[in-house]
């Protein structure tokens, strides 16, 4: 056989397999649907509504902008996007073996090689949970107010209120503060 039949057999076949898998930009998104939807623009000319396929427990909403990878499902009739990345806000200073989960905030969970996760929140960070238990020492190097939801006493009021306080003595007179302060 000719390499010229040959090339002539194989075309369709190689056209398939490069339509495999595109590269696109991101052109819109829906997330609220059970299954998020994006627009995804594949060349200057076409556009394609498809689903986004999200591993199991993460999600996000990305910006338009960002490049997805589309793979087509049975051959051209079913496209859908695998993964989306944004290199406009990738975090760039993993260590080999880190983890990190971020938005486009710079607000990251860091799982680092050193053993150490960091969080870094711009606002808050809440924790929603019947207990909070935390196995080892606590440093903390901002102030800690407790009932914040009812009084909002801080742990520096507390000392006050303590480092001043008198009782009253057995002949109706007030005692002296505390020996021992909690120190500020």
């Amino acid at each position: 056989m000719k390499a010229s039949t040959l090339n002539k057999l194989l075309r369709p076949l190689y056209r398939r397999i490069r339509l495999a898998l595109r590269r696109g930009v991101l052109t819109g998104s829906n997330a609220s649907a059970k299954m998020q939807t994006v627009q995804v623009q594949i060349t200057s000319d076409l556009t394609l509504e498809m689903e986004h396929f999200e591993p199991y427990g993460f999600t996000s909403n990305p910006h338009n902008g960002a490049e997805p990878i589309v793979g087509n499902i049975e051959g051209k009739s079913h496209p859908v996007t695998l993964l989306i990345a944004d290199r406009r806000f990738r975090v760039q200073s993993l260590k080999k073996g880190e983890v990190a989960i971020h938005d486009d905030q710079g607000q990251i969970i860091h799982f680092k090689q050193d053993g150490h996760i960091q969080v870094i929140a711009n606002t808050q960070l809440t924790i929603t949970a019947p207990l909070t238990r935390i196995e080892g020492d606590l440093d903390v190097t901002g102030e800690v107010v407790d009932r914040v939801d009812i009084d909002g006493q801080s742990m520096n009021d507390m000392r006050d209120i303590f480092n001043d306080h008198t009782h009253t003595g057995d002949s109706g007179g007030s005692t002296s503060v505390p020996n021992n302060t909690m120190g500020n």
